[in-house]
């Protein structure tokens, strides 16, 4: 698993964090409900997941960055202004599989300013019904 930092996206060495990536993949696979950060298929092709309404609708977004938990959930950010543009969907979700996606934490889980690590895990892939 290749870990970058944010800025020069270097691979860098750091054991703790590409186990927590690995650990939080594994719980993921048994995530049935979609969640922020996953993916979803439409017409127009895969979009990311970017946030959820209380009235159930959600909205995705092509860009954006994905703070991953220890519980497989995410906070999206950088996607606002693509999410005005974006319609809301109102369909309801079923699980099709996986996609790669692109998601950070803070290195070693210390939260301080430029301390983002980077990696591509395995991501819920859903579809409309």
């Amino acid at each position: 698993m290749k870990i970058t930092k944010r800025y020069d996206n270097q691979e860098i060495d750091s054991p703790r964090d590409v186990e927590y990536f690995k650990q939080v993949e594994k719980l993921k696979r048994d995530i049935l409900t979609p969640l922020v950060g996953d993916f979803v298929r439409l017409e127009e092709g895969i979009k990311r997941i970017s946030t959820f309404h209380r009235d159930g609708t959600f909205q995705v977004s092509d860009d954006g960055s994905c703070h991953l938990y220890s519980d497989g959930e995410c906070d999206f950010s950088g996607g606002f202004f693509l999410n005005a543009k974006q319609p809301l969907i109102t369909s309801k979700l079923h699980l099709v599989g996986t996609y790669t996606g692109r998601c950070w934490r803070f290195k070693d889980g210390e939260v301080k300013v430029h301390n983002g690590v980077y990696t591509e895990i395995e991501f819920n892939l859903f579809e409309l019904n």
